[in-house]
């Protein structure tokens, strides 16, 4: 895939920006990443209790879900996201970006939702997944790669920066190899990793997580925050996702390395574990979140 006239010149004003093209607000300061709540684990909150609530506990913005069953219907983008953004700006929170379920251009929603997170200012998006069927693995590769670079062309006639997710399973983009190949065709474009650390450990937890943030650290735009544990079940491995810090990702370690790494991106705090009291549970794990960024700035 060629690269376009409007990519080249995107690309190159974004480079000369350290590939920062959102302007956050003065909560935010040009020398750290904004800290976001994910906001799946909040997502049955109306917009302003959503914000208060975000706002309360100290995060910096909102990583807002913009799918089906989320925050933000598909459908209804072109209204409910101006709303939301402009609750969350007038509380004095950023909304850098928007959590989706695309994975191609085709998609009838691609356009609508990527003009209207222009429009209010987001540029970051993560998009959906492709998981593997029983077809040869390696033309479903080629397909789901062609589809993603084509949705990375799309974001970048929209100015939006995308980020592809390494979730864990028997999906595209698990092995993370498969996302630098995808970019590695499109030099220029800004688009590149949506990090997750915990799903990098999930499949290769010994060194494996190691070599993938070495990866992903050389074209990393978002970085998502959650931890887990293996867990037996009977005669059967499971992963179990649990607090921030109760888990087995190397946490510390992992944001040493992102910090000297100038990242500048979002981060995205996810709880993806049960709780009876989900905001208590968004308190503590900010709260450990916050720690470990001190002690990494520091380090």
């Amino acid at each position: 895939m060629e690269l376009t006239r409007r990519q080249i010149l995107y690309s190159a004003a974004v480079a000369g920006s350290s590939l920062m093209p959102c302007v956050f607000s003065a909560a935010v300061t040009e020398d750290r990443s904004p800290v976001l709540l994910f906001t799946k684990i909040l997502d049955r909150m109306s917009s302003p209790e959503l914000v208060r609530t975000v706002k309360e506990i100290g995060f910096d913005g909102l990583d807002l879900t913009v799918r089906r069953n989320g925050h933000v219907e598909p459908q209804q983008v072109e209204e409910r996201l101006p709303e939301v953004t402009r609750i969350a700006h007038a509380a004095g929170l950023v909304s850098p970006m928007i959590s989706t379920e695309l994975t191609s251009s085709s998609d009838p929603t691609a356009r609508p939702i990527l003009a209207a997170a222009h429009k209010v200012g987001v540029r970051y998006f993560k998009t959906g997944y492709r998981d593997y069927d029983q077809r040869p693995l390696f033309a479903q590769i080629a397909e789901i790669q062609r589809d993603y670079l084509s949705l990375a062309e799309l974001a970048s006639t929209q100015q939006m920066v995308m980020g592809i997710h390494n979730h864990s399973g028997r999906r595209w983009g698990q092995a993370v190899w498969d996302i630098k190949e995808a970019f590695d065709r499109l030099p220029g474009d800004p688009s590149g990793f949506y990090f997750d650390p915990g799903h990098a450990t999930v499949e290769g937890g010994q060194g494996g997580w190691q070599v993938t943030l070495e990866i992903a650290l050389t074209r990393m735009r978002m970085l998502a925050v959650k931890d887990f544990l293996w867990e037996k079940e009977g005669d059967k491995w499971t992963v179990v996702w649990v607090p921030l810090g109760q888990g087995m990702v190397h946490w510390p370690e992992i944001l040493r390395a992102v910090v000297k790494s100038g990242f500048r991106g979002p981060i995205s705090l996810d709880l993806e574990y049960k709780s009876s009291d989900p905001v208590a549970s968004v308190h503590r794990d900010f709260a450990t979140l916050q720690a470990l960024l001190s002690d990494a700035r520091k380090a």
